[in-house]
Order: structure tokens, then C-alpha cells, then sequence
């Protein structure tokens, strides 16, 4: 399979640019700029599969803050990369999503009120880390049970997430007449 990237095109910056008006503000604030590349792992009949990976997992998408040199070259302050396989699946919204979670990654740095900038007055940004991070192997949770570590980290999700994001485990109501 050989691997290749693509700029995205204006449609989709204009989107990337659109959400951080309306949900990063600080990130807005800031004048940070970006760019976006999809890639794809082609093989020899065409066809398009997952391409792009995280710490040896696959991604849909992932967040790069350029360096300075590479900003000192011309380039954005951080880079999207966007698995190509996975956003042809990807319904409208779910993009909308999938870039809005990679931009919470992004955080302009402040100090009393002003953004720090580095030596070519581009804003300084971090990395941010996600809110929680779930692993684990299902082995273990099955001989442990509540003595593992990967059970609990579950658990303590539910617990402070709620049916926000456990929806599926309340219990439906059969429809009446079926």
C-alpha cells in the first residue's frame, strides 16, 4: 500500500474556521493559523483504508503544533491531520465533531490576560490532553472484575459522566403493541 497526503480543501478550512469562531474563542482570539492534510493508504486496486495511527492505535484524526522552524518557513502554528478512509464515512456532523475535538487539543497560552508569542510574534500554543482516556484489556477485566484498574477507570466514567454519555445502559421501554 502506498501512503499519500492531500491538503484539504477551502470547504473544509472554511469549517475548521468557522468552528473555532463559534466554540474557541481563545483559540480565535489568538490569530493562531492551521492547516489541514489528509491521508490515505492506497492500495494496488484503488482502494482507500485506514491510514492514520496514535500511539499505535488508528486515529481519525490527529493535532500537531508546529515548531519553530517550521513556522519560521512559512507554515500555520498547528497541523490537523485527517484520516481520508474514515471521514468519507463520516456523516456531516460527525466531521463537525471529529475537527471540533481536535481543536480542543489546541490552547493559545495566556499570561495576565495577553497571549505569550514566540520569537516570530506567532501565538504560543500546548498540546491539551483529553478529559479522560479509556484502555484496558478485556482479560483482565474478566478475572479481576472490580479489582481492575481498566474496570474502574469504566466505572469511575459512568459515575461522573452520567447517562450523558452512557445513554445505552437505561433500561427501554418495550413499544406498546409489539
Amino acid at each position: 500500500m502506498t501512503k499519500t497526503y492531500q491538503q484539504a480543501d477551502q470547504t473544509i478550512l472554511d469549517s475548521i474556521t468557522e468552528i473555532i469562531r463559534e466554540h474557541h474563542t481563545l483559540l480565535d482570539a489568538s490569530d493562531a493559523t492551521f492547516e489541514v492534510l489528509f491521508v490515505s493508504d492506497i492500495d494496488k486496486d484503488g482502494e482507500i483504508h485506514q491510514a492514520l495511527a496514535c500511539h499505535g492505535y488508528p486515529a481519525a484524526a490527529t493535532v500537531k503544533i508546529h515548531s519553530l522552524p517550521l513556522r519560521a518557513l512559512g507554515l500555520g502554528d498547528f497541523l490537523i491531520t485527517v484520516d481520508a478512509a474514515t471521514w468519507a464515512s463520516l456523516s456531516t456532523a460527525e466531521r463537525t465533531a471529529l475537527l471540533d475535538h481536535e481543536l480542543c487539543h489546541v490552547e493559545a497560552i495566556e499570561n495576565d490576560g495577553d497571549f505569550e508569542h514566540d520569537d516570530l510574534g506567532r501565538p504560543k500554543l500546548r498540546l491539551r490532553k483529553h478529559d479522560w482516556q479509556l484502555g484496558g484489556f478485556v482479560g483482565i477485566a474478566k478475572r479481576h472484575h472490580n479489582r481492575a484498574l481498566e474496570v474502574q477507570a469504566v466505572k469511575r466514567c459512568k459515575t461522573e459522566g452520567g447517562q450523558f454519555f452512557w445513554d445505552f445502559d437505561v433500561p427501554r421501554l418495550a413499544a406498546v403493541g409489539s
